[in-house]
């Protein structure tokens, strides 16, 4: 099979680069000049061009991670939108990795196999620290895009949260063993969760161009570990990197910084301090003789 001239694209503008498909991720003589998008308020991208070229040419296969929550907590859902404005002919699938699904029953069964119909994707956690110029950021994709393992990473889950996630997989009974074995094979790896699917159909991007032919996916994503367990202070960014059944890259961007914090316990203790200081005055002042 010949291979398909596949572009790939990172974000955010500030380092966007687009490199031709190949069996390496990043041949000798690729194009490494950055790119200057534009993007509108939702930030959909909307040109691209070479800073020393006057017409933007369109993006080709440009993936967007969009998400609301900047700050959250490991117990809440961050709704991730991934939008492609291109997929490879005969693709229709995403295939998400096995330790990235948050139940067993949204495995696929049979386990799924690499197929031309779909594409495969990767995530990895990386500090926000670390792709906080365009120089760490591009080193951090092409680390993400020669990883051969889909479960490898810079961050692991520590063995408290990974104690918390385990419990909270298993509350319901019935599970068979080999359901409970496949969970936890992975489960050191398992900072990241979607609840989704394994596999889910690309659909089209309804509110988008219809001339882009863009496609679209949303799902629930978690990250099941505090920034604070891994002394981390700006928070953490996901790796989105897409490839096709013959491992070659087609496609990365990352998310933007997600603080995943627990001051809500602190607030919620300095609430119910309040709300009990100020019973004690009611008490006392219902007790109180009246002089």
């Amino acid at each position: 099979m010949d291979s398909q001239p596949y572009k790939w694209y990172v974000s955010p503008a500030a380092s966007n680069v687009m490199v031709s498909g190949h069996s390496s991720p990043f041949p000798d003589g690729f194009d490494s000049r950055p790119f200057i998008c534009s993007e509108d308020s939702d930030n959909h991208m909307l040109s691209c061009r070479h800073p020393d070229v006057s017409t933007p040419t369109p993006l080709q296969n440009a993936l967007v991670i969009q998400h609301a929550n900047q700050r959250t907590r490991v117990e809440t859902q961050i709704n991730i939108r991934m939008k492609l404005a291109a997929l490879p002919p005969g693709v229709t699938k995403v295939c998400f990795p096995d330790h990235t699904i948050l139940r067993t029953k949204q495995l696929a069964n049979p386990p799924a196999a690499r197929s031309p119909d779909t594409l495969e994707l990767y995530v990895q956690l990386v500090r926000s620290g670390d792709v906080s110029t365009p120089e760490l950021e591009r080193a951090a994709f092409e680390r993400a895009a020669r990883t051969a393992h889909r479960t490898h990473g810079d961050i692991r889950i520590c063995l408290g949260c990974m104690t918390r996630e385990k419990t909270r997989a298993w509350r319901k009974k019935g599970y068979k063993k080999d359901e409970i074995d496949r969970w936890l094979r992975d489960q050191e790896y398992r900072i990241i969760v979607f609840n989704t699917p394994q596999l889910v159909h690309w659909a089209p991007d309804i509110i988008g161009d219809a001339a882009s032919a863009a496609y679209e996916m949303e799902t629930p994503m978690r990250i099941t570990c505090y920034c604070r367990h891994h002394k981390e202070t700006t928070g953490f960014s996901v790796i989105f990197t897409l490839k096709d059944w013959q491992d070659r890259v087609f496609a990365q961007a990352r998310s933007r910084s997600i603080m995943i914090t627990d001051d809500h316990k602190s607030k919620d203790t300095n609430n119910q301090g309040g709300t009990q200081r100020a019973d004690r005055r009611r008490r006392g002042a219902r007790a109180s003789p009246i002089s």
